[in-house]
């Protein structure tokens, strides 16, 4: 009853305690013993439904007293004061929030770069960044992205700057070949227009896989998601790194013929076909997609 009565508004401790109530001269003598005296306050409450308390107090035994321009001051100050409250909650948690997507996006195996139309990288995802940072065909040394020699950066910033520029928000595509297997990317702007660029700016997300990466999901994983054995699904995550039937035979110490007939099986479980039908239904998996 008593935060009902001093929501909202400014209140001394005559509208806070029934008169007689005991819980005020015990109150008094507790802040008394830490040098506190007179009271005035506000309570405010919060979106979230917490409530922002202001108290003011005099030091004990000051022979001032809260006078009505104080109590005016006081109800002016109160609403900024929760204002104030409350964008830092908002901004804590917009925070909170880009730092989970932020644990999302480094869990995706593909690398994802967001940068401008003159290609000045804004954000990387964990593969972006492992990518960059060993500059396979890629780097971002000063905080622009850059291809491997100046044709193919010329290309690439070419491509960028398309993509930043297409009304339509088209998907473009381009390939980065560096000689030690080629990097392809996909690019596509944002809808929004990028805060504090020119007008019509927009950020361009590149979508970056490299062939030469190799898919290193575990055959139990395997083993769940396609309905197999476990050692039908060793041949599986062998096959999706790109080993053939004999290799994985020779490795696992069988014979060809019982890796001929895992392979049969697998198969049939998967309603496939043929050995490629089969690699493309696992490097479809979500569990290709993300890392472990």
């Amino acid at each position: 009853h008593r935060i009902n009565r001093g929501l909202n508004r400014v209140v001394r401790d005559d509208e806070l305690f029934d008169r007689h109530d005991p819980g005020r001269a015990t109150l008094q003598a507790d802040l008394a013993r830490i040098g506190l005296g007179e009271f005035m306050g506000a309570l405010q409450a919060l979106p979230d439904g917490r409530l922002l308390g202001i108290a003011l107090h005099r030091p004990w035994g000051d022979p001032d007293t809260f006078d009505r321009q104080s109590e005016h001051r006081l109800a002016a100050l109160a609403p900024h004061l929760r204002q104030a409250c409350e964008l830092g909650q908002q901004l804590l948690s917009a925070r909170t929030e880009m730092q989970r997507q932020q644990q999302h996006a480094d869990m995706l195996r593909c690398a994802l770069i967001a940068c401008d139309e003159q290609g000045r990288v804004q954000w990387m995802n964990h593969s972006a960044l492992m990518l960059t940072g060993a500059e396979r065909g890629l780097s971002s040394r000063g905080g622009q992205l850059r291809a491997t020699g100046p044709g193919l950066s010329a290309r690439l910033h070419e491509g960028i700057a398309a993509a930043a520029h297409d009304e339509g928000r088209s998907v473009h595509y381009a390939v980065i070949d560096h000689g030690h297997g080629a990097l392809h990317i996909a690019l596509r702007a944002s809808s929004v227009e990028a805060q504090g660029a020119p007008q019509g700016a927009r950020s361009v997300m590149l979508a970056v896989t490299s062939a030469q990466d190799l898919v290193d999901v575990p055959a139990d994983i395997w083993a769940k998601l396609l309905g197999l054995t476990l050692a039908e699904a060793r041949l599986v995550a062998a096959l999706a790194q790109g080993d053939t039937v004999e290799l994985h035979a020779a490795q696992r110490g069988i014979a060809l013929g019982t890796a001929r007939n895992q392979l049969k099986m697998a198969l049939a479980k998967t309603g496939t076909s043929r050995q490629a039908d089969l690699v493309r239904v696992a490097l479809s998996s979500a569990a290709a997609q993300v890392l472990g």
